[in-house]
């Protein structure tokens, strides 16, 4: 089954669809791996950096994406690129950049939007753009967090020996430079750019419906952002067959 479309189109229905999912995927493994959430986020190493400074990173490029001009834009956006060790924006990325990060705002606004208008040109590439832009809704959607999202909920999938809400589950994995997907999920095709868009949007809202969820559990002794769980992912995505 691939990615299907919900309607409303908007991040508390997707929540409400999910029902106790989130908290189902919580529990799995925390109650595996007491303090599991937090001692995979302290784990967390990208070029050296621990989670402190990613987050750190994250937030500076944000306030910086802020505040720039349009004529600045690109130049931003490359910083980061390089910060993620990737080639700078092309044409495509170029002439969309604007156009994706407005459908963004609208998005997480709860506005209507045409999917169509978000770009998924080098899926993991300018997802980084689209953290940055705003961190409070939006994650880097590359190999290693689609992976370690798979991870995740496969871990569901495998608990309750059904794949519950698999039209909103079933992540697609962007090809890296190494890897593969998780057993039972689809690598992400050129010829399907809708599934890019909904695996890197549901994607998100996964990531922010699991950080939500344990701020609420730990009773905001850690406020857990959509970022924090990019990164946990990402670490996983280097662990799960290590």
């Amino acid at each position: 089954m691939a990615l299907q479309s919900i309607y409303p189109f908007r991040y508390r229905a997707f929540t409400a669809e999910l029902n106790d999912s989130v908290s189902e995927i919580i529990n799995i493994f925390e109650n595996r791996e007491p303090k599991f959430w937090w001692n995979t986020l302290r784990r967390y190493s990208f070029r050296g950096s621990d989670f402190q400074q990613g987050e750190k990173v994250r937030i500076e490029f944000h306030a910086r994406l802020s505040t720039c001009t349009d004529g600045e834009l690109f130049d931003v956006a490359n910083e980061i690129l390089a910060w993620g060790e990737m080639d700078p924006l092309n044409d495509t990325m170029k002439r969309d950049l604007r156009r994706s990060l407005d459908c963004l705002n609208l998005l997480a606004r709860g506005e209507t939007v045409e999917i169509t208008d978000l770009c998924v040109e080098r899926v993991a590439s300018i997802t980084k753009m689209y953290e940055m832009w705003d961190v409070g809704n939006w994650v880097i959607y590359d190999s290693y967090c689609a992976r370690g999202l798979q991870w995740l909920i496969s871990g569901l999938w495998n608990s309750l020996a059904y794949r519950k809400h698999e039209r909103l589950l079933k992540l697609p994995w962007p090809p890296g430079r190494i890897g593969f997907p998780v057993s039972g999920f689809p690598r992400m095709a050129d010829t399907a750019p809708n599934q890019k868009r909904l695996g890197f949007i549901y994607g998100s809202w996964l990531c922010k419906a699991i950080a939500e969820r344990l701020t609420a559990l730990q009773n905001n002794a850690f406020d857990w952002k959509p970022y924090h769980i990019e990164m946990l992912a990402f670490q996983l995505g280097h662990e799960v067959d290590k």
